[in-house]
């Protein structure tokens, strides 16, 4: 197996546990909730083992780190247009309780770009640029 095959079942295990949490609620049906846990990760782990995801070279380091600086990008822009968005729906419905949502929003926003700050300053100190 591949890592696009690994990544790709990854997401679909995690989304598949994400639909079983909305089917069986965890306070409700805390066995099930437990078992699907422990059940995907097995499934990830023993994929994981898999030798050929552990061989790395320039090009899969490269690609890897190009698909989670633009992931970083898009995510920042999609939680600060969503933002926008439930701000604005606080202000036009004068509710507070909308308007406060907002600013976790963008609070997140802002714990995103001190920690690709804070990994920026370190990458630059340390290969000098």
């Amino acid at each position: 197996m591949n890592r696009i095959k690994f990544k790709l079942v990854l997401a679909l295990i995690i989304l598949l546990e994400i639909v079983f949490f909305y089917v069986f609620p965890p306070f409700s049906y805390p066995e099930v909730t437990l078992a699907m846990l422990i059940g995907g990760a097995l499934i990830i782990y023993t994929i994981w083992r898999n030798p050929n995801l552990k061989i790395m070279d320039e090009r899969t380091t490269l690609i890897s780190e190009k698909a989670s600086v633009r992931t970083l990008q898009t995510m920042m822009i999609i939680f600060l247009v969503v933002g926008f968005l439930i701000a604005s729906m606080g202000i036009l419905l004068h509710d507070p309780e909308i308007y406060t949502e907002a600013f976790s929003i963008f609070s997140d926003i802002a714990i995103f770009l001190l920690i690709y700050l804070a990994f920026f300053i370190y990458y630059t100190i340390k290969y000098g640029m």
